[in-house]
């Protein structure tokens, strides 16, 4: 394919608009063809951004691929995670290259029979696993693929999602309840496990525990006079939980607050706070997220790997430990030290965080757009490949989903 990728969107809401970014700041490579949202409003905020014409927005997937599939090459998923399976499924048998935002599906069998939808119509599936195109993610893994380090024999992997986005997406926002979307453990941590499966060589997993400490234990905490909703609670001010102080003081996470006609954002914030989810006191929502996870598996090649999600931690970064056969690394996203055993001296590489993921979002799209239009070209990053992680996170979330909603 020489002329540019004719891409659709599927979702209009945040991760879809940072990966049509790279799409519409490369024409020569791709074009924003048409976008669905059942939400009016994101759609005329997405059309906003992207200058795309009111006749090129649809309310579903299905009216956008009936009238313009014959227009479109590829559609990026974006939508809520429950709608995955049947979303890519529909635009793979109009003929469309996907790709599909974390995770792939709901189920193991959702994800392999979109994979092998897409392989018996030779098309493209990739999934947004995007730490695989992070800068520093990939350092780690050219550090141990050049095997001077020797063979790991041991990782120690460890997820803090931050207060901030735990307390808005996970205990408030739409991720508190995993029937609704999916468990934390898999929409959070699905690529981390497909990182140990990376890093490692492995196509696979075995001997998966896990253990959790559900959320409940948080509400033992709650101040007697606490009250039910940020804004009229006496304690607040003292409260590391506060919805006032997230949303109104610092201004965070308040971008997908949808406004009102002829509302200030401040009053949208208002709003928000007094009568929606994200105003709620986080010691009694209706989560059944658990403040902590692990996992111990056997990937394939032999490794130990342990997974940890931490729901309530401060840095929202990851750190891993790897042990080698011929040294060991150590890693927290901003600086890399590795060394080999032996009184050899330590090497770090220092990385500055950017925007995208430092990049990394927009490095995946360009990796999808070039297996588009060269069918030689083999993703980073596919549905084929993210069956064995999606498979590892949900037995993790079987194991103990009867504990967390007890």
């Amino acid at each position: 394919m020489k002329s540019p990728a004719r891409i659709a969107v599927t979702g209009a809401g945040n991760r879809a608009r940072k990966y049509t970014q790279y799409i519409l700041s490369h024409p020569g490579d791709a074009i924003l063809i048409a976008a669905a949202d059942p939400d009016s409003r994101r759609r005329e905020r997405f059309a906003a951004e992207t200058s795309l014409e009111a006749s090129r927005l649809y309310a579903t997937d299905e009216e956008m691929l009936a009238e313009r599939a014959d227009e479109i090459d590829a559609v990026i998923i974006a939508s809520p995670d429950r709608h995955h399976y049947r979303q890519a499924m529909r635009a793979l048998r109009h003929g469309c290259h996907i790709l599909v935002e974390k995770p792939v599906a709901c189920s193991s069998s959702e994800v392999a029979y979109i994979a092998r939808e897409a392989t018996d119509r030779r098309l493209v599936a990739g999934v947004c696993h995007v730490l695989r195109y992070h800068p520093y993610f990939q350092t780690l893994h050219s550090l141990i693929a050049e095997g001077s380090l020797g063979t790991p024999v041991a990782i120690h992997h460890r997820i803090s999602v931050g207060l901030d986005r735990a307390l808005h997406t996970f205990i408030r926002g739409p991720w508190a309840d995993s029937r609704m979307t999916s468990p934390p453990i898999l929409s959070k941590c699905c690529h981390d496990a497909d990182l140990l499966l990376w890093l490692t060589g492995a196509t696979g997993a075995t001997d998966i525990n896990t253990m959790a400490s559900p959320l409940f234990i948080l509400r033992n905490d709650r101040p007697a006079t606490a009250s039910d909703r940020c804004i009229d609670c006496n304690a607040e001010s003292d409260c590391p939980f506060s919805a006032v102080d997230l949303y109104s003081r610092r201004g965070l996470w308040t971008d997908n607050f949808d406004p009102q006609p002829d509302e200030t954002h401040r009053q949208t914030i208002d709003r928000y706070l007094r009568h929606s989810r994200f105003g709620r006191c986080a010691y009694i929502c209706d989560t059944d997220a658990p403040l902590s996870q692990s996992i111990n598996l056997t990937t394939d090649t032999g490794c130990l790997a342990t997974l940890t999600l931490d729901m309530i931690g401060d840095s929202g970064r990851r750190t891993t430990h790897i042990v080698l056969t011929r040294g060991e690394i150590h890693g927290d996203e901003l600086t890399l030290t590795h060394q080999r055993f032996g009184n050899r001296q330590p090497v770090t590489t220092q990385f500055t965080p950017g925007p995208y993921h430092s990049g990394a979002d927009h490095a995946l799209v360009s990796d999808f757009i070039t297996a588009i239009r060269n069918p030689t070209h083999r993703m980073k990053a596919t549905i084929a490949e993210a069956q064995a992680s999606t498979e590892i996170c949900l037995q993790a979330y079987e194991a103990i989903s009867c504990t967390i909603k007890s």
